[in-house]
């Protein structure tokens, strides 16, 4: 099933997509898996912005989203190696996990979590996920 991204097409970069300035973009979870492959894959240099500890926005200092991710996963057979979070009022909380087990590299997405108030519902659904396929 698609879900809106949050992205409305106002907020997007000039993609020559002829469409109202406030239609939103929609993907389904496999969607944004296959398309994180092709970024990471065209891209390598991404892993390393998605593995910073802190970000700096507006001369503020934040922890990451890996950070977060990599708190909430310590004590697990899990090993983070990357995290987008993000959050809009029409999608609700949606993350993208890059994980590795056992050598091999795991993508994860969790859509539309909990409307827009819980943060750690794409921590726990994120687990979820992992436990039951890995």
């Amino acid at each position: 099933m698609q879900q809106e991204s949050g992205i409305r097409n106002d907020e997007a970069m000039d993609d020559g997509v002829k469409a109202p300035d406030n239609a939103e973009n929609k993907m389904s979870a496999v969607d944004v898996a296959l398309m994180t492959d092709n970024i990471l894959e065209k891209t390598p240099r991404i892993k390393r912005i998605v593995h910073q500890s802190q970000n700096q926005f507006d001369g503020i200092t934040q922890d990451s989203n890996y950070v977060l991710m990599k708190n909430y996963f310590k004590n697990t057979k899990y090993t983070v190696t990357g995290a987008k979070l993000g959050i809009s009022v029409k999608s609700g909380v949606s993350y993208v996990g890059l994980f590795t087990y056992k050598g091999k590299h795991y993508i994860t997405v969790v859509l539309h979590a909990d409307q827009y108030t819980n943060l750690s519902a794409v921590f726990r659904e994120t687990k979820r996920i992992l436990n039951q396929t890995i």
